[in-house]
């Protein structure tokens, strides 16, 4: 089914794109690879921005997205060619059609842009190319001219061309662009419309990592386009940090299926569930707590840079690549101490807790998670620290030998992992954590809804959520 509405549109446009299909440019028939995207011109700046949002969910997927706009492009053709000013002056007195006649033959597109696209693209390296600027070249500039000396050019990779308009298909009239959906052009018949093109896929498996990425980078989207408080920065700082730091771990073990497993994952649960309680713990402090949290840890990494210092001397022996690292970790140690060059300022707390030493059991008391720190937070707990019934489920099996008891003996069977239950809990994890982020910032709501549109109507809820009823 054709998506019709414009969030729907997005979801499918990254989901094909990103596509191994897609990108491999597989059942084309040895058609040339062209696409168009045709959407209603009076929506051209919400396509505007669905498109960068698109090319942020691409790069975060590792597909590279080359753009051209040709009103763009036509510019700095005529700039190259010292016309541009004249141009300018010549504008005013012209008439219309004169004006169109004159652009019409300093940037035909067989002589000029097709070329100026080909010189582009030869320095870039990239997976899909980008054609932008359609209806801001009309009338000088036909679209259907410009793919048609365009095939000779864009080879090897797919192209994706934004048409503002309509892109009719019909089996006894042909293919046209109709131009702002009144300016029928030529007949082009060899692209495809992306809308068309299946979403779906081939393995049957949703890629948990890119939707964890996906949900990171809306998340920072979100929070940067929302009113900033440039005089007391702390609070967001440390929630972005906070929710970058459960990102990257659930990116990470998304990626490789061997970690889905309790044995190799639970650093990744109990990571998610500290986030939490540390989230909805701070939120019910005096707002001073964010500052203290970072103090607290540049302290820590005064700490770890004095230690760093206070290494016997010639203790790398004669490895002096070990004492390089060594010198390198304590230059950077000191930098995140934050620390007067002159004089001594950084406290060191040596508080268990950036909480006055308070424990996190502690912390998910006061916020009402007890039973989530119990049954959750403890158990992984006592897999990550190796506590003997983590070890003896996980490591150890009974010796075969009828002689020996039945004493343990080290198990050589790995976890098989691949637990894709355990993989959507953390996602579902680290969505909860961004919830909970967005609506303690108080994050405006249009900058949620938009960050989050690709949802399809399961965006974040930002302003008068209550923190703590997300946190529960």
């Amino acid at each position: 089914m054709i998506p019709k509405t414009l969030p729907e549109q997005e979801a499918h446009l990254f989901v094909v794109l990103s596509g191994r299909r897609f990108l491999q440019m597989e059942g084309l028939s040895n058609e040339v690879p062209f696409f168009i995207y045709p959407y209603p011109p009076e929506d051209a700046l919400a396509v505007a921005a669905a498109k960068k949002r698109v090319k942020n969910r691409l790069a975060g997927a590792g597909v590279t997205v080359f753009e051209i706009n040709l009103y763009d492009l036509s510019v700095e053709l005529l700039k190259e060619r010292s016309v541009w000013e004249r141009v300018l002056a010549a504008e005013p007195d012209l008439d219309k059609d004169d004006l169109r006649e004159m652009l019409q033959g300093m940037l035909d597109p067989q002589l000029h842009i097709a070329p100026a696209i080909r010189d582009r693209l030869a320095q870039q390296q990239f997976d899909v190319f980008f054609l932008t600027g359609i209806g801001e070249v009309f009338p000088y500039i036909r679209s259907h001219n410009v793919l048609n000396n365009l095939q000779s050019v864009v080879k090897g990779k797919p192209m994706l061309m934004f048409f503002p308009g309509r892109y009719e298909q019909s089996d006894a009239l042909g293919s046209s662009l109709v131009l702002f959906g009144r300016l029928k052009d030529d007949q082009y018949y060899r692209a495809k419309n992306i809308l068309e093109q299946e979403d779906v896929d081939p393995d049957g498996e949703h890629d948990f990592r890119q939707t964890a990425m996906d949900l990171m980078i809306s998340y920072v989207e979100a929070i940067e386009t929302s009113p900033q408080r440039p005089y007391d920065p702390e609070c967001q700082e440390v929630h972005a940090g906070l929710v970058s730091r459960a990102a990257r771990v659930v990116i990470t073990a998304l990626g490789a299926p061997d970690l889905w497993c309790l044995e190799h994952g639970a650093h990744v649960g109990r990571m998610l569930v500290e986030t939490r309680i540390q989230l909805a713990w701070m939120d019910a402090q005096d707002p001073s707590i964010y500052r203290a949290y970072q103090e607290y840890g540049a302290g820590k990494a005064k700490l770890y840079a004095r230690n760093l210092e206070d290494l016997p001397q010639g203790w790398y022996g004669s490895n002096e690549a070990i004492k390089e690292s060594v010198e390198e970790g304590f230059a950077e140690f000191d930098r995140l101490s934050h620390n007067e060059w002159v004089f001594d300022l950084r406290t060191v707390d040596t508080r268990s807790t950036f909480a006055s030493g308070k424990t996190l059991r502690d912390m998910a008391a006061e916020v009402g998670l007890s039973d989530l720190y119990r049954n959750s937070f403890q158990l992984q707990s006592g897999i990550v620290h190796g506590e003997w019934w983590s070890i003896e489920a996980h490591g150890m099996e009974p010796c075969l030998n009828v002689m020996h008891r039945a004493h343990l003996i080290p198990s050589l069977r790995l976890s098989s992992g691949g637990d894709k239950t355990l993989a959507r809990v953390w996602l579902d994890g680290l969505y909860t954590i961004i919830w909970m982020s967005l609506s303690i910032l108080g994050t405006e709501k249009e900058s949620v809804d938009a960050a989050f549109s690709w949802l399809e109507g399961e965006a974040p809820v930002a302003e008068g959520d209550a923190a703590e009823d997300n946190a529960r």
